[in-house]
C-alpha cells in the first residue's frame, strides 16, 4: 500500500510540475513540490509507529483535495482518494495483534499440511495396493504428519476468545 501511494504522490507531482506528457494545465510548482514531499513522508514511513503520521497524511490529502485547481480535475480528485484508501489500509495493518499473526500462520501451515497430504495420498494409496508389506514403512511418514500438525496446534495460542472482543 506504501508503494502504491509513493506512485501516486510521485505522479501528482509530476502533473502539477508539468512533467506529465498528457497535462494541459498551467503548472503549480507548489503543489508539485507538496506532493513530491508528501510522497517522500510516505516513503519514509515505518509500520510500528505510523498511525498519528497516516492520519495527519489522510487529512492533509483531504485538504489540498479542497484546492481549485484539484477539485476541478477528475483524475487528481481520483488519485488522492485511492491514496487516501491506501493509507487508511496501512493504518488497518497496523493495527493487527500479534496473536491473530500467529493463529493467521496456523492455519496457513495447516492448510499448506492439507494440500500435502492430498497430494501424496493417492501415491501412498497406490504404494500400498502394489505391495501390502510396504504400509508398515509408511509409518515414519505419518508420525512425521502427525509431530507436524500437533506443532501447528501448540503453537496457536489457546486464547482465541480474546481476540473476537
Amino acid at each position: 500500500f506504501r508503494r502504491n501511494s509513493v506512485t501516486r504522490m510521485g505522479q501528482m507531482s509530476n502533473h502539477f510540475l508539468g512533467k506529465d506528457s498528457l497535462a494541459t494545465i498551467d503548472t503549480n510548482t507548489d503543489l508539485g513540490g507538496w506532493f513530491n514531499n508528501m510522497s517522500l513522508e510516505i516513503d519514509a514511513l515505518e509500520f510500528t509507529k505510523s498511525g498519528q503520521d497516516i492520519q495527519f497524511y489522510m487529512e492533509s490529502l483531504t485538504d489540498i483535495g479542497r484546492l481549485d485547481q484539484i477539485d476541478s480535475n477528475a483524475q487528481a480528485k481520483q488519485i488522492i482518494l485511492e491514496t487516501k484508501l491506501d493509507l487508511l489500509r496501512m493504518a488497518k495493518c497496523e493495527d493487527v495483534k500479534e496473536d491473530a499473526l500467529v493463529i493467521l500462520d496456523s492455519i496457513a501451515d495447516a492448510g499448506y499440511a492439507r494440500v500435502s497430504i492430498e497430494f501424496f495420498l493417492p501415491i501412498l494409496h497406490f504404494q500400498s495396493l502394489k505391495d501390502p508389506k510396504s504400509v508398515g514403512l509408511l509409518r515414519p511418514f505419518f508420525i512425521k504428519i502427525a509431530s507436524f500438525l500437533r506443532t501447528i496446534s501448540n503453537d496457536c495460542p489457546t486464547r482465541v476468545k480474546d481476540l473476537a472482543l
